[in-house]
């Protein structure tokens, strides 16, 4: 029963009040992601892009012409940058093109065999060595509490979230059953935050020098990563009572 109460008070009043300022933190689930976002792209500059060009992708290493796909003259800048150190995303070159898209695809030009033969040089555990995943693309992994630290990222880059509570369930999880497991659940949460607060994307100083996350949306940041540290007030608030019960002595002079 503390356990719903804690999600209903989290989850319909501190994400709601959030939604009036940049948008309410990710916490692991029930979120949709925009692609550019968590690809690690800054956001759009103008509602409408301007002019349409082609961005004409490498050669293999076998000398075949890989993918052409559109993309605006801002994309083209990002992705041919990208290109140049392929320090980002790898070397998978349909892959960079896909990501720039809003809703993914490759060329229908593109042979199943080639898209099979790519896609499993994307999935190989090696792909993804000596480039940017993990760090700066996609979901930052290396944290215990990597879905507060992939939000802070989006957040700081410039990126808004929406929050968003139908009436009809639009995700269903599980949630811990026992206190045990609650409390492991609270201990990995804690550990996390803190993890956050004593790394360098503290949310005290890091994204000063892009200034697009707001002073509200960082102090809400800071309350999620220092409120570990309630646990010493609340355990000496508990420990108090029973200290003066056992004695018969009162703090308060009587």
């Amino acid at each position: 029963m503390i356990c719903y109460l804690f999600y209903i008070y989290f989850l319909q009043i501190n994400l709601r009040c959030l939604d009036g300022i940049q948008g309410p933190v990710y916490i692991g689930s029930g979120c949709i992601f925009r692609r550019k976002a968590l690809n690690g792209f800054d956001p759009p500059k103008a509602a409408k892009r301007s002019q349409i060009v082609q961005v004409h992708s490498k050669q293999d290493e076998n000398g075949e012409d890989e993918s052409i796909i559109e993309a605006t003259d801002e994309d083209k800048q990002l992705l041919q940058s990208d290109m140049n150190t392929e320090n980002k995303f790898g070397k998978s070159t349909l892959f960079m093109n896909s990501s720039l898209t809003e809703e993914g695809g490759v060329d229908p030009s593109s042979t199943q065999e080639a898209l099979l033969k790519e896609a499993i040089h994307v999935m190989s555990c090696s792909y993804e060595d000596r480039t940017l995943w993990g760090y700066e693309v996609g979901m930052s992994y290396g944290s215990i509490a990597a879905d507060t630290l992939t939000s802070l990222k989006m957040h700081t880059r410039g990126w808004r979230s929406v929050y968003c509570m139908p009436k009809r369930a639009a995700f269903r999880g599980t949630a811990p059953i026992n206190l045990t497991e609650r409390l492991n659940q609270v201990l990995r949460w804690a550990v996390g935050s803190l993890e956050i607060l004593f790394s360098r994307h503290c949310p005290l100083w890091y994204g000063f020098k892009e200034g697009r996350l707001k002073v509200l949306q960082r102090i809400a940041y800071i309350n999620s990563t220092v409120y570990p540290f309630s646990a010493l007030p609340l355990t000496i608030y508990c420990i108090i009572p029973a200290i003066c019960l056992l004695t018969d002595k009162f703090i308060t002079p009587s």
